[in-house]
């Protein structure tokens, strides 16, 4: 059983809530797929494989599971457990008393799960963590992610990979690159953990495109003093690790298992 309407859409699909004859309460991500498989309709059915297959092979608490694959409404469908408090935005406007450098920390636990098992993701942002009932967050949406070793080959097809520009890195955006980096996951990452702290977007109130000029000149978000406020031990600890994930040269920025050590050990204090 499953809602009458999407509960969510985009350009990939529709989002709808379902039941399984369990009770237990799932998502079903259904996606898009023309009959007529023109050059945009093979980009479609080649991007919906690729998401299917990097993401059954991720096994973590801070990464949402994939549970399977069934049909809905003619479309294919991605089966997840529903997650109630919705992204973290949703969940940090709820739940403000919530211990944010915990939070973090298991945030960068999970990119560090699936740098581990040569994922990239290419696209970290608050809007694509969802937190559970039990306040444990979620990383999703792998439709933009890639496998550094992947064997199941995908033909290219054309058409410029989705940037979100305000926590997309300096190289990514000068680039154009095709496929996100761990480098750039961790820049991503950076960014993130800033959104949890202040609960709004990096650059927030800033044109998309003066932000890509700040970032491809090299300047990172200035300090949000009423959230990281200097002189306080763990703030300026904290601030530290976001200005090395925002390294202007990729190989200057510490690995998603630096940051994930290093929350982990603000988070402690």
């Amino acid at each position: 059983m499953s809602s009458d309407s999407p509960v969510a859409g985009g350009g990939f699909g529709d989002i709808y809530r379902g039941v399984l004859n369990n009770g237990a309460e799932v998502s079903l991500k259904c996606v898009r797929l023309e009959v007529e498989l023109d050059d945009g309709g093979q980009r479609k059915v080649k991007d919906a494989a690729r998401e299917l297959y990097i993401w059954s092979k991720c096994k973590h608490p801070n990464v949402l599971e994939l549970m399977g694959v069934t049909q809905h409404r003619g479309q294919i469908a991605m089966v997840s457990p529903w997650m109630g408090n919705g992204d973290l935005t949703r969940f940090l406007t709820a739940h403000p008393e919530v211990d944010r450098y915990d939070l973090c920390a298991q945030i960068a636990d999970g990119v560090a799960y699936l740098h581990q098992e040569s994922v990239i993701h290419g696209d970290i942002k608050g809007a694509n963590i969802l937190v559970s009932e039990d306040h444990t967050p979620k990383i999703t949406d792998f439709g933009t992610a890639s496998r550094i070793d992947c064997t199941l080959q995908f033909t290219e097809t054309s058409g410029s990979q989705h940037m979100s520009i305000y926590w997309t890195a300096p190289e990514i955006i000068n680039e154009s690159l095709d496929k996100g980096t761990a480098e750039a996951d961790v820049f991503s990452l950076g960014m993130t953990i800033l959104e949890v702290f202040t609960g709004t977007a990096p650059f927030t109130g800033m044109h998309p495109v003066a932000a890509m000029k700040k970032i491809t000149d090299g300047v990172h978000p200035v300090r949000p003093e009423k959230h990281i406020p200097s002189g306080d031990d763990r703030a300026d600890l904290l601030w530290s690790l976001l200005v090395d994930c925002w390294a202007f040269r990729p190989q200057d920025r510490p690995t998603a298992s630096d940051v994930k050590y290093r929350m982990e050990a603000i988070a402690r204090i």
